[in-house]
């Protein structure tokens, strides 16, 4: 009987603390499952999970933008390790590929105390004048028994993608020009690369992530507004060849390329 109830103790606290999926109480989606030009995984199919640091998170987000995917939601939250739930909530919200990381927060250490039953038999003599009688019963007693137990609680992030089968023109994905980047680039206007989508006319040029992207053919893209430059870029008709002038490593350089 102990050790049922301490058994049963341990396998509530496990259920209380892993039943609930944080990634989707705080999933936070931001395109549709019916959209267009968007690809979901099968059902036969497994999600990819790459694990990541809070060190090159950008980074590895445009790595795999490159790859033609997009993000379809994020989910973050603060708590105790819920891993093993993350893949099969990947898969049910149909993404390809999940990106994530988590950080160690905190340890939680708690003592709860079990009422504990145990019950003894006992032997009595009785004596009636000559005689002696055995007498037997049971004694029940009853203890609070503390059990100790601990949980880590972990800071939780994770990006979410599906396939990008939208046809790339140009071919990149532009990223904000911030104020640290003004300062070093001594510029406050273009268009800042993040990622370059592989096969596409920008990868062939030859253009990489972190360029600046000035102008088309002599037209200026404007303050760090893509809206401008894909308005440039659809008034160019498919097959023309384009001149585009940008800033690498703070030198200006220019590249040709062809519209699809």
């Amino acid at each position: 009987m102990k050790n049922t109830i301490k058994i049963s103790f341990f396998v509530l606290i496990i259920l209380l603390f892993t039943s609930c999926s944080g990634y989707s109480q705080y999933y936070k989606p931001f395109i549709k499952k019916d959209g267009t030009n968007v690809e979901f995984i099968k059902k036969n199919e497994e999600p990819k999970l790459i694990r990541s640091n809070s060190n090159n998170i950008e980074n590895d987000i445009f790595e795999i933008i490159s790859n033609h995917y997009i993000i379809m939601g994020v989910s973050s939250f603060i708590g105790y390790n819920q891993e093993r739930e993350l893949k099969s909530f990947a898969k049910s919200i149909g993404a390809f590929v999940v990106l994530y990381f988590t950080e160690y927060v905190s340890t939680r250490q708690m003592t709860i105390f079990i009422p504990t039953t145990e019950t003894s038999a006992i032997n009595l003599n009785t004596y009636s004048g000559t005689k002696t009688f055995n007498t037997y019963g049971a004694v029940t007693k009853t203890t609070n028994q503390p059990y100790s137990y601990s949980f880590d609680k972990y800071k939780h992030n994770a990006v979410f993608f599906a396939r990008d089968t939208s046809k790339k023109r140009f071919g990149i994905f532009y990223k904000s020009l911030t104020n640290q980047m003004r300062k070093k680039l001594q510029r406050n206007d273009g268009i800042l690369v993040g990622a370059v989508y592989k096969e596409t006319p920008a990868f062939n040029a030859n253009i990489l992530s972190d360029d600046l992207i000035i102008s088309i053919n002599g037209i200026e893209v404007g303050e760090n507004n893509f809206l401008n430059f894909l308005n440039i870029i659809n008034g160019i008709p498919s097959g023309k060849q384009i001149k585009v002038v940008l800033l690498r490593d703070g030198q200006e350089k220019t590249l040709y390329m062809v519209l699809e």
